[in-house]
């Protein structure tokens, strides 16, 4: 953010995952008044310009050919900041990390599963990658298609529905009878495949048996998961049978505008209807909100107020028999300035106050930077609010600077900054400060003294006035401001 024009970020660096031996680059725009020096440093040490590291008089600095290990077993991952300089100070961007593009092993393998027709088969499987891997399931050998049987229909959310199928219904949302909502019926969407890679198939049927996988891939690679045999036994039960929840819904940390799956997968017989609340008694709403195959929920585009704990009812038809399983869901909000730090100039000796308030969930930390080095409170610089408050008591030449607030939390961070003044009072310059005398021998002195605290700027010289004790003596320094001390010899 800006600090009154003499300089600030247009452009930051942004997190990035890195191809391996791909080049890499990262942006940095600065604007202020020049000139304007740019530096980049990974890990907090200043980065070399070398064949593989190139600084463009833009700010942007390119890695030639990106590698996560090294001969010489450094890395070019990390954590990178824009440095810019000019007259008025120095500032920091925001710390962008760079890290490579990976895929490790599954460590959750599917496993075999036997189904009674008519029943549900689940598979699972899990991998750590980077970027997140695109997980999609083979049976056979063959592509699942994941998308043929599924079939969605626009209902009303208050008309019945007469197909011999249980269409999902959310509970505690309240919709007008003008507003549509798309809903799963059971009975149709068969193959369901969640973000998350869980492979769902409700109604299983003897054609849906064989060797399933999963198949993970991003810009690292693919990998082929273990096979797992789905079999079909039986014929379809139509005998009753309780409402039973085989998988419910977990507990999930997201971020702002990710994606939120909820999982509930319900058996039963007759086959249970799958309703959503949420246990504080809240409507869950509509918007963004869609049903995933017999019963997922899907909240798109989460927010904060998504926050809380969801309850997955698994209700036999007709009658308050119900079964329930609950997971939490908390989102967090990277740090965001409400009022960030402004540019001020003060006179000397007075007090600068400089206010950066910022909300996040979790509660961002704040830190304060001056030209770029962490600011430690001392006798005339002091912290408040938690941190909130940066004041500066009796303010001098050596505060004017940049001072940048730091807002960060596990979410994320930003940066502002505003320059402090320091301005000189109206008038004539002020009463040199600590003048002192020593004897140099026993003919001469040497008179010493400070520069006034105010309006040095406009000084040109300064005249020593010594007394004798038969008379008076009016000496005058040469016109240069750095004079402080004056020889005098007994010869005038």
């Amino acid at each position: 953010m800006a600090c009154g024009g003499e300089l600030s970020f247009t452009l930051e660096p942004s997190d990035i995952i890195a191809v391996q031996e791909q080049p890499l680059m990262l942006h940095c725009q600065v604007e202020g008044i020049p000139p304007i020096t740019t530096q980049w440093r990974r890990n907090g040490a200043l980065i070399v310009e070398d064949q593989n590291y190139v600084m463009f008089a833009n700010g942007s600095l390119l890695i030639g050919h990106f590698q996560k290990t090294k001969s010489d077993g450094s890395s070019d991952e990390g954590d990178y900041e824009c440095i810019a300089q000019n007259f008025f100070g120095l500032v920091l961007s925001r710390k962008a990390r760079v890290q490579a593009a990976t895929m490790a092993d599954f460590h959750v393998q599917p496993r075999s599963v036997r189904a009674e027709l008519g029943g549900v088969g689940r598979f699972q499987c899990q991998i750590h990658g980077l970027p997140d891997p695109v997980i999609s399931w083979e049976r056979d050998g063959r592509p699942v298609d994941t998308s043929d049987d599924r079939y969605y229909r626009k209902i009303l959310l208050h008309t019945m529905i007469f197909e011999r199928m249980h269409p999902v219904l959310l509970a505690n949302i309240h919709v007008s009878l003008s507003q549509w909502a798309c809903l799963c019926l059971s009975s149709l969407c068969r193959y369901t495949l969640l973000p998350t890679g869980v492979l769902q198939i409700t109604g299983v049927r003897p054609e849906d048996s064989g060797m399933y996988c999963c198949v993970a891939h991003n810009s690292a690679g693919v990998k082929h998961s273990t096979g797992a045999q789905l079999t079909v036994s039986g014929s379809q039960s139509s005998v009753y049978k309780e409402p039973m929840i085989l998988v419910g819904p977990e507990n999930l940390t997201l971020t702002v505008h990710q994606t939120a799956i909820l999982e509930c997968v319900a058996t039963g017989y007759p086959r249970p209807i799958v309703s959503w609340s949420r246990l504080d008694g809240r409507p869950i709403g509509v918007e963004g909100i869609q049903v995933l195959g017999t019963g997922n929920l899907m909240i798109s585009d989460v927010r904060v107020q998504h926050s809380g704990v969801y309850v997955c009812a698994a209700n036999k038809p007709g009658t308050r028999v119900r079964r329930t399983a609950q997971g939490r869901l908390v989102v967090q909000a990277p740090a965001e300035f409400v009022q960030p730090p402004q540019s001020i100039a003060r006179p000397v000796g007075n007090t600068a106050i400089f206010t950066c308030l910022a909300q996040g969930e979790p509660v961002p930390q704040i830190t304060w930077l001056k030209n770029g080095q962490i600011l430690e409170p001392d006798g005339h610089v002091k912290l408040r609010n938690n941190n909130s408050t940066l004041t500066i008591y009796g303010v001098t030449q050596d505060d004017e600077a940049i001072y940048q607030c730091i807002a960060e939390n596990s979410a994320g961070s930003t940066q502002a900054s505003a320059r402090l003044t320091v301005l000189w009072a109206d008038g004539l310059p002020g009463v040199p400060t600590g003048v002192r005398a020593e004897v140099l021998s026993p003919t001469s002195i040497q008179v010493s003294w400070n520069e006034p605290a105010q309006n040095t700027q406009d000084i040109i010289g300064y005249v020593l006035h010594i007394r004798k004790t038969a008379g008076r003596t009016t000496a005058y320094e040469p016109n240069h401001t750095h004079t402080r001390k004056h020889a005098k010899s007994n010869h005038i």
